[in-house]
């Protein structure tokens, strides 16, 4: 989904909209998955903000909530993910010296690349306080994986569309 996100021109916009789809017609398909392919199909301007709206976040775990805040963030609902983000996210936050990064994360990889994805919630809802925080911890972060500059490009080009809209649209 975050592929759909960061650069969904250079991978083929059809055909990730197809490999969506076609995860959630998928009949053991658990509630992570289907909120991580909304998000691509919302990242790809696909009409899932109904879908999206229709779901009951009560009971959600992070990930869960994460992929919800990040799908409707991208269908347009504002107001929506900034609620699911507020209530349900930047809890599990800790800031600290103008930094900020996800706890009670399994090991660091996970700590960085989850941090890394809430950042780029932050900058998709225009928290810019946050969004600044994040990026400090996850700019500093060892990341080693091509994944995780993915995530670096999308919190960048939300934190250009902040500050000179015209730069945002490389």
């Amino acid at each position: 989904a975050l592929v759909a996100d960061a650069a969904a021109e250079r991978f083929g916009k059809e055909s990730l909209a197809s490999y969506f789809r076609t995860l959630l017609q998928g009949k053991d398909v658990d509630g992570l998955v289907r909120l991580q392919a909304l998000y691509g199909l919302a990242a790809l301007r696909q009409p899932v903000l109904t879908e999206l709206q229709s779901i009951n976040s009560q009971g959600m775990d992070f990930d869960q909530s994460l992929y919800l805040a990040l799908g409707l963030a991208k269908a347009g609902d504002w107001e929506a993910a900034r609620t699911v983000y507020r209530t349900a996210v930047r809890p599990e936050l800790t800031f600290e010296d103008n930094a900020a990064w996800l706890t009670n994360q399994k090991d660091q990889t996970r700590q960085i690349k989850k941090t890394a994805l809430v950042a780029v919630l932050a900058g998709h809802i225009r928290e810019r306080d946050d969004v600044q925080a994040l990026w400090k911890y996850v700019s500093r972060a060892d990341l080693r994986e091509d994944r995780d500059v993915l995530e670096q490009i999308v919190i960048l080009k939300d934190l250009l569309m902040m500050t000179n809209p015209q730069l945002a649209q490389v």
